[in-house]
C-alpha cells in the first residue's frame, strides 16, 4: 500500500499556503488597479465579478462562492464540536459517552457555535473585520507551533504552553493597551512573541 512520507506532507502544506498567499495578493492587486474603490476594500471581490464576468459565468462563481462559505461554515462547526467533545468533555469527564450522549452533545454544541457565529457575524458587518478579529486568536497560539510540526521540529509542552501564553499576553497587551501603536495588528506581535517564549524554552528545557 502506497504510504505518503512526512517530508512529501510537509512540502504540499508549505506549497498550498504559499498559493494561498500568491492567489490572494494578486488578485487583490487586480482589483485594486481595475477599480477605484480602495477605500471599500470589501467590495473589491463583488465589483470585479460585476463588472468583468459576462452573465452566465457571473451566476457560477457566485454559487461556487456561497457554496464555499456554506462548506467551510459546515467544517468548522463540525470541528469545533469534535474538539469540544474529544479534547475537553472526555478528558475531564473520565467517564466513557455513549454514541447517544456524544450524538445529542455534537448537536448541542453545534447549535450553540452557530448562534454565537450568527451575533458575531451581525455585530462585526465587515467579512475582512471578523477574519482579522479571529485570527487575532488563532494566529498568536497556533501559528507557531504547528509551522514547527510542519517543518519536523519537536514541539515541547513547555515551548506549547510558553508561546501560547506569551501570544496572548501580547496580542492583547499591543491591542487594547498600547492600541496598536503604527497601525500594526496585535496578530503580528502576538505572533513574534510566541516565536520567541518558543525558542526560549526548548532551549531552557534541553539545557
Amino acid at each position: 500500500m502506497f504510504r505518503i512520507s512526512d517530508f512529501v506532507l510537509r512540502i504540499s502544506a508549505l506549497c498550498g499556503f504559499g498559493f494561498v498567499i500568491a492567489y490572494s495578493t494578486v488578485g487583490g492587486m487586480r482589483a485594486v488597479v481595475l477599480t477605484d474603490i480602495i477605500q471599500f476594500c470589501v467590495l473589491a471581490m463583488p465589483y470585479v465579478v460585476r463588472t468583468l464576468l459576462p452573465v452566465g459565468v457571473r451566476g457560477v462563481v457566485i454559487a461556487g462562492v456561497i457554496s464555499i462559505v456554506m462548506s467551510s461554515a459546515d467544517s468548522f462547526l463540525n470541528g469545533a464540536a469534535t474538539c469540544c467533545i474529544n479534547d475537553l468533555v472526555k478528558p475531564l469527564r473520565g467517564v466513557p459517552l455513549s454514541q447517544r450522549q456524544e450524538l445529542f452533545l455534537a448537536k448541542l454544541i453545534n447549535g450553540l457555535v452557530g448562534v454565537l457565529a450568527v451575533i458575531f457575524a451581525v455585530q462585526i458587518p465587515s467579512v475582512l473585520d471578523i477574519l482579522f478579529y479571529a485570527y487575532n486568536f488563532w494566529a498568536p497560539i497556533i501559528v507557531v507551533p504547528l509551522g514547527a510540526v510542519l517543518l519536523g521540529f519537536r514541539v515541547s509542552r513547555a515551548g506549547f504552553l510558553a508561546g501560547t501564553a506569551a501570544g496572548v499576553v501580547g496580542a492583547l497587551a499591543w491591542n487594547h493597551l498600547l492600541k496598536a501603536p503604527a497601525g500594526i495588528s496585535g496578530l503580528v506581535i502576538g505572533v513574534l512573541c510566541n516565536l520567541i517564549a518558543f525558542i526560549l524554552a526548548n532551549k531552557l528545557r534541553r539545557s
